[in-house]
């Protein structure tokens, strides 16, 4: 069950990795690193995909522009495996530390702030599939999942399984 991996990539190839695999956003070159080197792998999972994205400290931007450039619809469960995360949609702010989690939509504006390396699994899930399991999914937007409680280890465990 691997991954298929990029190698490590310069900006301007990690921004479109990043936009082809998940949806439209801005990754803000103004805070880069002149060297900034950036990983992504991803392995299709029936009607989902799991990737995992290492780079350099980083921000990233989804707003009402990028949204309009696509019409597909997913939640991005964001589990935060190294480094710090702050993920910012609805007014809401989620802390990741390693092993925390939250859930995102790409139909609605969001922020991700990376101020040191990282990496992040991402599991993509249509909407609708998230909403046959979980009818009102959109009030888990950018809530804190702390990774140590009993049932998000189990799941945060399977998740590393599944990328190593």
């Amino acid at each position: 069950m691997s991954l298929s991996v990029q190698s490590s990539m310069a900006y301007e190839h990690f921004d479109e990795a990043i936009s082809d695999n998940f949806c439209p956003m801005q990754l803000d070159q103004s805070t880069l690193d002149p060297n900034f080197a950036g990983n992504f792998g991803t392995r299709a999972l029936s009607r989902t995909s799991l990737s995992v994205v290492t780079s350099d400290a980083l921000e990233v931007r989804r707003d009402k522009q990028h949204i309009g450039l696509t019409s597909d619809a997913f939640f991005l469960l964001k589990i935060q495996l190294k480094g710090v995360g702050v993920f910012r949609q609805r007014n809401r702010e989620a802390v990741l530390q390693p092993g925390d989690f939250t859930l995102c939509s790409t139909t609605e504006p969001y922020e991700l702030l990376l101020p040191q390396a990282y990496s992040q699994a991402v599991l993509s899930i249509p909407q609708s599939l998230l909403h046959d399991m979980i009818p009102n999914a959109e009030r888990l937007l950018a809530k804190h999942q702390l990774g140590d409680m009993a049932a998000n280890s189990v799941f945060v465990s399977l998740v590393g399984a599944m990328i190593n």
